[in-house]
């Protein structure tokens, strides 16, 4: 039976509250790559690598998106350089299919991951 309004507010906030918890493993709902983006970082002159995560319609956890809108997810300067490399040392149409979370960032306003591959190699740890 499907859940209701009322029920998916309440799943909703409950969810807000807790964001992914440091290795969480996050994709997108249907399997497939979402894109990346790069800013330039106002502060610092350097560069912010991020994508965004959502929570699923029927409120049972979060996953990429490829809104622009949402929690940002940072990737690490390591998985930044990978995902870089593997995209043949462009910034442009970067994407990623899978990311764990290492941890939030100080204001919890932000999820700060890695790239995962299944392949130890390709992941940087905590």
């Amino acid at each position: 039976m499907p859940i209701t309004y009322a029920e998916r507010e309440i799943a909703f906030q409950k969810l807000l509250g807790e964001k992914p918890p440091p290795g969480t493993i996050l994709t997108s709902e249907d399997g497939e790559p979402v894109p990346v983006y790069v800013e330039a970082h106002p502060d610092t002159g350097g560069r912010v690598v991020y994508t965004n995560a959502l929570i699923d319609y029927d409120c049972t956890g979060w996953y990429l998106s490829r809104q622009t809108t949402g929690l940002k997810v940072l990737v690490l300067p390591r998985s930044q350089k990978t995902l870089i490399d593997r995209n043949g040392g462009s910034t442009e149409r970067l994407t990623v299919l899978r990311l764990r979370v290492v941890r939030h960032n100080q204001k919890g306003t932000a999820l700060i991951a890695e790239v995962v591959n299944g392949n130890t190699s390709d992941s940087e740890s905590p």
